[in-house]
């Protein structure tokens, strides 16, 4: 804008006394008049710019002696211009050379502010490097810590397998050992239950209440795991009319957990997509993956509540076609889809997933 003012506007302009101010972490620079930058410009737009970027790029730290001798030396920064032409500059390798200038106390300022900056850039690119250095380090050990974690969690999977395959041989061998010897083979009983809630509490007691209240069954359709002892037994029994429980078998608990678990991080729900959340929610329970969630329920083992209690409840959704035989009202016995259906509660659970 300057650059365009005629020589009437810079008479005018000279009368103007405008104090600048860049604000900055390290000096000021003050009292240019219009004059002094309209004499200036006579060579600031002919290559000589850099006493004016000198004064914008001063943002480091220098003594209060070296600012004081810049706060007086101001005044000449632009006179500055109409040596140029009679007393050589020239800019080489970061310093100005003087050759019989008037003014060496400017060239000792400069040069001192411009030779600074490379030990500020080093420390800067040092800092840098050692940043950049930890970080490729914490990746590659967190590499490395994930494809141990990756082949711990492989080998226990088949060490899983194999057991639920050697439990499954095992039934399946008393079963003909006692039928080629004409007796009966009674399995072990359940250890695990799933418990659905399928009806609303409007006009029920309020034990009824508290005791889907402990169960943290909610809402309808919602789902959870218990352990079966003389407690559970006795609790069920009175909210017979309001749920439907049984035996779920592996296959079904893998698939509620794979399809609808989320687990509770820090009061959160968070869906179980990485196995980070199973290790961050069961900090020192050895339940680092699915897998190991997943047997750990299935055979009730001694983190079984831990568990449990990470897991959120299953939201599952109205079961396709609806409940089976007469309805959700009646009890299972007599055709109804409440109370107790031991390994019929796979074939609802299926319906909802």
């Amino acid at each position: 804008m300057l650059a365009i003012l005629s020589y009437n506007g810079f008479r005018i302009c000279k009368q103007l006394i405008t104090k600048v101010h860049i604000s900055s972490r390290i000096a000021s620079i003050s009292a240019l008049t219009f004059g002094e930058i309209s004499r200036g410009l006579c060579w600031f737009f002919k290559r000589s710019f850099m006493v004016f970027t000198m004064h914008l790029q001063f943002r480091l730290a220098v003594s209060s002696e070296l600012n004081n001798q810049l706060f007086l030396y101001n005044k000449y920064c632009c006179a500055y211009g109409f040596h140029r032409c009679r007393h050589g500059i020239s800019y080489s390798d970061r310093t100005f050379t003087n050759r019989s200038t008037p003014f060496p106390l400017f060239y000792s300022i400069v040069n001192t502010f411009i030779m600074s900056i490379p030990e500020l850039k080093a420390k800067k690119i040092a800092r840098a490097a050692a940043q950049e250095k930890a970080s490729v380090a914490a990746a590659k050990q967190a590499a490395a810590d994930a494809s141990a974690l990756t082949k711990s969690i492989t080998a226990r999977a088949k060490q899983y397998e194999a057991e639920y395959a050697q439990l499954e041989a095992t039934a399946i061998n008393n079963r003909r050992t006692a039928k080629s010897s004409g007796q009966i083979y009674v399995s072990p009983e359940e250890k695990l239950v799933f418990v659905i809630r399928v009806r609303g509490v409007l006009n029920v007691s309020p034990k009824v209440k508290k005791i889907l209240q402990l169960f943290r069954l909610r809402q309808i359709n919602n789902g959870v795991f218990v352990r079966v002892n003389a407690a559970t037994i006795k609790m069920l029994r009175l909210i017979e009319p309001f749920v439907a429980y049984g035996y779920p078998s592996l296959k079904t608990i893998k698939d509620l957990i794979y399809k609808r678990g989320h687990g509770k991080v820090t009061g959160q729900r968070i869906p179980l997509s990485d196995n980070c959340v199973i290790s961050a929610g069961l900090p020192g329970t050895g339940i680092e993956c699915v897998e190991d969630l997943v047997h750990e329920i299935f055979t009730v083992g001694e983190n079984f509540k831990a568990a449990t209690n990470f897991l959120w409840p299953m939201k599952l959704q109205s079961p396709r076609g609806g409940f089976a035989g007469k309805g959700k009202l009646n009890h299972f016995n007599e055709g109804g889809a409440c109370g107790q259906q031991g390994d019929e509660i796979n074939k609802l659970v299926k319906k909802m997933l």
